[in-house]
């Protein structure tokens, strides 16, 4: 299951759906740069990255969390906010 934010959108969905929602998204506005301006690693060994990411010629503001499950890294939670 992964915690999923597309433009104020949020849900807990499957992979699948997950998955699915952002390409979608990715369809829609297609990447043109993105820039990582934060990333780290919480206590629990979980890894994040807060980007800007050029979309179609819009800003929107990303963020990713990764937790690692069974040796491998898994998206827990993706956000995708539009910047102001």
């Amino acid at each position: 299951m992964v915690d999923c934010g597309i433009l104020g959108i949020e849900d807990t969905y499957s992979n699948t759906q997950a998955a699915r929602i952002i390409q979608n998204f990715f369809d829609k506005y297609p990447v043109k740069s993105l820039k990582i301006t934060k990333q780290g690693t919480s206590t629990d060994g979980s890894h994040y990255s807060i980007g800007e990411l050029n979309g179609g010629g819009k800003m929107f503001r990303l963020y990713y969390l990764l937790k690692k499950i069974s040796g491998s890294y898994v998206v827990q939670q993706f956000q995708i906010e539009a910047e102001h």
